[in-house]
């Protein structure tokens, strides 16, 4: 158990749900602000940031440090903040991931930019469809069908 308490330590036990990948929360579904969030687990001997659960805002092009864990040393990185967007992201990353894809176009695990139909409207590529097999699943759980079967019945407005 960790010893940091309240946001962070909510944050830290929920952190093995948490795949790498680029999500998008909209804190306040009453108003349009997005907010755009990289989440990744470096592993490059240079960087300060080795072996951490890290979490960056996306800003265009330009990604900020904003909050990182280092479990094996039990040390903590934290911005002001960004505790209530990741909390957002942990409720339902799944569907931080189908925003993230759907306002930037973009793969949620990737950042690859998604070509076809079938790829938007599951929010990510064919390269990464085998790591999210799973989260193919409850999308088609969800639809009541595959986007093959969506078609094939004209409920997709391609």
């Amino acid at each position: 158990m960790t010893k940091y308490a309240g946001k962070s330590g909510l944050i830290i036990s929920m952190l093995d749900g948490l795949d790498t990948g680029y999500y998008a929360v909209q804190p306040n579904p009453e108003r349009p602000h997005i907010d755009f969030m990289r989440v990744s687990r470096p592993t490059d001997k240079r960087s300060r940031f080795k072996d951490s659960i890290k979490v960056q805002t996306q800003h265009a092009d330009m990604l900020l440090d904003k909050w990182a864990y280092w479990p094996g040393r039990d040390l903590l990185y934290t911005t002001p903040g960004i505790e209530d967007l990741i909390l957002i992201l942990l409720a339902n990353k799944r569907k931080a991931g189908r925003l993230y894809a759907e306002q930037l176009g973009n793969c949620h695990r990737c950042n690859t930019h998604l070509t076809d139909e079938r790829s938007r409207h599951y929010g990510f590529g064919p390269e990464c469809e085998k790591y999210l097999e799973a989260e193919k699943d409850e999308i088609d759980d969800e639809n009541n069908g595959s986007y093959e079967d969506l078609l094939m019945a004209g409920k997709l407005g391609v």
